[in-house]
């Protein structure tokens, strides 16, 4: 996408330049630079996507960035969250709450992660975004473009949707630098490899868990060092999101991201073409199980 410049008529094209007095012009600043950044991955992902986003998506600033917390709850032996926690808990900005909440369910003798993350999860700009590095914005902004186009037009169970926005994240961004000089794509391939491994042995190491809480310990530290070492020279933003104390409450918030991204990296490669991705989405059933089923018959089908 190139990006316009813009002249202004007037007086100034009419004076000689010897006759101008020694003008510095001003740099750009990174923040405008990111801004515009964001506003032309939003633009391309309207455009060559078909991606159906409001008008103010990554236009607004958040109206805070304090701290927002989400706790995760997990059996000690299964991963699994116990009947009254759907998914995870919100709290929002109150830490004693958030802390006092983990602390009950821990004293209950369940395994806890509380998530913390800056400002609320909505589409909208903030200091912490705009200080990671283009390649994870970009992901981050697809990612985000993704949800924002399911939840206009579809409705599907949340470990599909998390593994078809991460999909989107890196499918939309490499589209995004084939056609464009601001992304570098060899940086996002390099930044998608450490992301899908990371993903692979989350997965492995997930299927291990059993009645066995001793062992599940020693699972939990081989694949917390495994991450560590992927995510060494990371983006903070994938820092903030795969390094954590591993627990089965980790575990239970990580298979919701990729538990089914290999199912749906699969299906886009057969969609080829994004916008035909998002409306492969847009049909799949609500219930989890039969949304599956749909998505391994279309990669058996010869179509």
């Amino acid at each position: 996408m190139k990006r316009r410049s813009f002249f202004i008529k007037g007086t100034l094209g009419t004076i000689g330049l010897s006759l101008l007095p020694n003008i510095t012009w001003a740099k750009e600043s990174e923040t405008n630079k990111k801004i515009n950044f964001i506003h032309n991955l939003v633009e391309y992902g309207r455009e060559y996507l078909k991606l159906d986003l409001k008008n103010n998506f990554f236009i607004e600033w958040a109206e805070d960035e304090d701290i927002n917390y989400f706790l995760y709850v997990s059996s000690t032996t299964k991963i699994e969250a116990p009947k009254n926690v759907k998914n995870y808990l919100y709290l929002g900005n109150n830490k004693e709450l958030a802390q006092k909440t983990q602390h009950d369910y821990i004293e209950k003798g369940y395994h806890t992660l509380l998530y913390v993350r800056s400002g609320k999860h909505q589409p909208k700009l903030t200091n912490t975004l705009l200080s990671y590095s283009n390649e994870a914005i970009a992901f981050n902004t697809y990612h985000e473009a993704a949800h924002a186009h399911l939840k206009k037009h579809a409705k599907i169970p949340i470990k599909l949707e998390e593994a078809a926005c991460d999909v989107m994240g890196t499918f939309g961004s490499i589209s995004y630098a084939d056609k464009n000089t601001d992304l570098d794509k060899k940086n996002i391939e390099k930044q998608n490899s450490v992301f899908e491994k990371s993903n692979a042995e989350i997965n492995k190491y997930a299927l291990l868990i059993s009645d066995n809480v001793e062992n599940n310990k020693k699972i939990h530290e081989k694949l917390e060092i495994k991450l560590f070492k992927l995510f060494k020279d990371s983006d903070t933003f994938f820092k903030n999101r795969f390094i954590h104390p591993v627990n089965n409450a980790y575990l239970l918030m990580m298979l919701n991201y990729c538990s089914q991204y290999d199912l749906m990296k699969k299906v886009a490669i057969k969609d080829v073409y994004i916008s035909n991705f998002i409306h492969t989405l847009e049909k799949i059933s609500r219930n989890e199980e039969n949304a599956i089923k749909q998505l391994k018959d279309k990669l058996l089908s010869s179509e």
